[in-house]
Parts: structure tokens; C-alpha cells; sequence
């Protein structure tokens, strides 16, 4: 699970691991989003391995050196178990994208703008989807379909449209001729087909039913706002990927020249 309060249990460098797909290797790269974290400010959360956070933004990113500077400016017993710990977590959010990686050989420096701490440039960032902070709107033909028994009928089988998707929940369309789903209804095992290749097998519950509108106000069905159960990493991870998926095609095809 994807924590935006705790730093995601995920591992650097280049050895193998569950979320490899997320993983940014290119010193190129690297730099280019961390030029970005340092041009808008954001701010960054340091956590030591005692558990011990610093807030902090980031202040300067050193090309000939390959080192980073983040401001200090926090309580000593904090600045402390971060520099005795060798290594720290860095995280910080650029609205729906939340960056991570390692930082190492740590030390803290006086200068002009105050205490700063310095690192080496990370091997890797990882670069996440914040859970549950966006839902992709899947293409209207041969997107996704989720299959599933009807709560208070269970011999009633049904197709639901996938009205937007998230690795928090999903918004389905209720088919115009099913007898009503009310709120709270927990639905286990349905299954969620994104591709032709990949089907899971989710459990949800019913968050929020409303009344969709058409262009012109009039009523076009019933939505379900729902949200997943239970979630375990490779169904995170394939929703992970699938929604990254949208948004880049999205950016590709909103860059072309019209």
C-alpha cells in the first residue's frame, strides 16, 4: 500500500523489486524532475530510519558534484537521528505524482542561507501515482469492464461500464435496466478486466449513488462511486500502471499540433 504519510517500503538502486515499473534509473531523467521539484519549491518530507522526519524543501541540485542540498531548518534530535542513520527517505508531491528515493552519504553544512543538508544525487526515483488522489477517465470504446453479481440478486450478473478508474476506487454505471445498488453495499469478488490480458479479482464497497446528467442536464443513468477493499500489491500495482498508462497517452496526444 502507497502511504502519502509514510514512505513507501520500496528498494533503490538497480536490484530487482515489486515496483520496478515505477522506478527511474536515467541520470537524465533524474535530473530533469528534480530541476522541476527545485523550480516549483515543494516540499519535501525526510524521514530517518528511526522514524524521525524533517520537513524541508529542496535547495540546490549540483550537476559537477552530484549532490543535492536540502534546507535544515528543524529541531536538532531530528537532524541528528537522520545524519546517525546513515540514510534517509526523501518524498515530495508534485499535485497527483508522488516522488521518492534514497539519499546517502549525509552531512549537515553551515552556509549563507542557513544549515543545509547535503547528499549524493539518488541512483533512483521512484515515481508514483498518489493513492486514491486522481481517477483516469478510461477511453469510452474498449476500455475496461467490471463483471460482477448484483448485491441483493446474486443470480443477476452484470457489465459495468468503468466510468473513471483510480488505485483508490472507481466510478461504474449502474445498467439503465438493474435493480438499484444502495450505498454501503460491499461486493466481493468481481472482476475488473483493464485488457485482454489482465483481469483482477477486487472486492468494494459502495461509497456514493448519483444520478449521472447528460450535456444538456437530462438524466443518462445511475453512478456508483466506490471504493476498493482489501487491495493487495499486484492488483495495486497492474492499476498503477494501467492509469500511468492513460495519462501519458493523454500528455502524447494533448502535445500533438492540431
Amino acid at each position: 500500500m502507497l502511504l502519502d504519510t509514510l514512505p513507501a517500503p520500496l528498494e533503490d538502486g538497480n536490484s530487482a523489486d515489486a515496483w520496478a515499473e515505477f522506478r527511474v534509473s536515467n541520470q537524465r531523467e533524474i535530473r530533469a524532475y528534480l530541476g522541476s521539484l527545485l523550480d516549483t519549491a515543494l516540499p519535501f518530507k525526510i524521514s530517518a530510519r528511526s522514524g524521525d522526519a524533517l520537513l524541508s524543501c529542496l535547495w540546490g541540485v549540483d550537476d559537477v558534484h552530484n549532490t543535492l542540498s536540502f534546507a535544515a531548518d528543524g529541531p536538532q534530535p531530528v537532524l541528528n537521528a537522520i545524519l546517525e542513520g546513515g540514510q534517509a527517505t526523501a518524498v515530495a508531491y508534485d499535485e497527483h505524482i508522488k516522488f521518492q528515493f534514497s539519499i546517502n552519504d549525509l552531512a549537515l553544512l553551515h552556509g549563507p542561507q542557513g544549515l543545509t543538508l547535503k547528499c549524493s544525487m539518488p541512483l533512483a526515483v521512484y515515481r508514483l501515482q498518489r493513492r486514491g488522489a486522481f481517477r483516469a477517465k478510461p477511453p469510452t470504446r474498449g476500455g475496461p469492464a467490471l463483471r460482477m453479481s448484483h448485491p441483493a440478486h446474486p443470480g443477476l450478473a452484470m457489465a459495468m461500464r468503468v466510468l473513471d478508474l483510480s488505485t483508490g476506487g472507481c466510478g461504474l454505471q449502474l445498467p439503465s435496466d438493474a435493480p438499484p445498488v444502495p450505498e454501503g453495499s460491499r461486493i466481493s469478488g468481481v472482476r475488473l478486466e483493464l485488457d485482454g490480458d489482465t483481469r483482477l479479482t477486487l472486492n468494494f464497497e459502495v461509497r456514493r449513488v448519483s444520478e449521472m446528467l447528460d450535456g444538456e442536464g437530462q438524466p443518462a443513468g445511475v453512478r456508483l462511486s466506490c471504493e476498493w477493499q482489501g487491495l493487495t500489491g499486484p492488483a495495486e500495482r497492474a492499476l498503477q500502471i494501467y492509469v500511468d498508462n492513460l495519462q501519458k497517452r493523454r500528455r502524447m496526444m494533448a502535445k500533438r499540433p492540431t
